[in-house]
């Protein structure tokens, strides 16, 4: 009986704004890294938590600079007293996204960090030879 196994792994890299590209630089999806990721269930809950933070920072910092904005112009074109409260609730959604989108960037790259480390990981621990009267044989420790 002949066992043969092939292992097949590509390193993952992580750019900006939440790219991560295969070992050929091609841009990937969500899906497809999720995909890739899914023998580490470590680096698959690191990368879909970044993906939360990143979409939750996103959310804060659009919605503060929006809201600034909007107030902004309507304090230029009619006669309220500027600035509103509305103004002040945009500037505290913007400082509270800061720190939300620094931390999605750690994540991802731990998730592409850890799923890299592991994919390079051995397969084999090792191969011991058995010997006796009645022949030889391999004794094959996979991970």
């Amino acid at each position: 009986m002949v066992l043969s196994v092939q292992a097949y792994c590509q390193d993952l890299v992580y750019k900006s704004g939440a790219t991560i590209l295969n070992s050929e630089n091609q841009k990937l999806s969500p899906d497809q890294i999720r995909e890739i990721m899914a023998s580490n269930s470590e680096a698959v809950d690191l990368y879909n938590s970044g993906r939360n933070k990143k979409i939750l920072g996103d959310f804060f910092l659009f919605t503060g600079i929006g809201l600034m904005a909007e107030e902004t112009i309507r304090g230029l074109t009619s006669d309220i007293d500027f600035p509103t409260t509305l103004f002040y609730a945009g500037v505290a959604a913007t400082i509270v996204a800061l720190p939300i989108r620094i931390g999605y960037k750690k994540r991802m790259r731990s998730a592409v960090a850890g799923y890299n480390n592991k994919s390079t990981a051995s397969l084999f621990n090792g191969v011991i030879v058995i010997g006796n009267r009645n022949g030889i044989g391999f004794c094959l420790n996979v991970n």
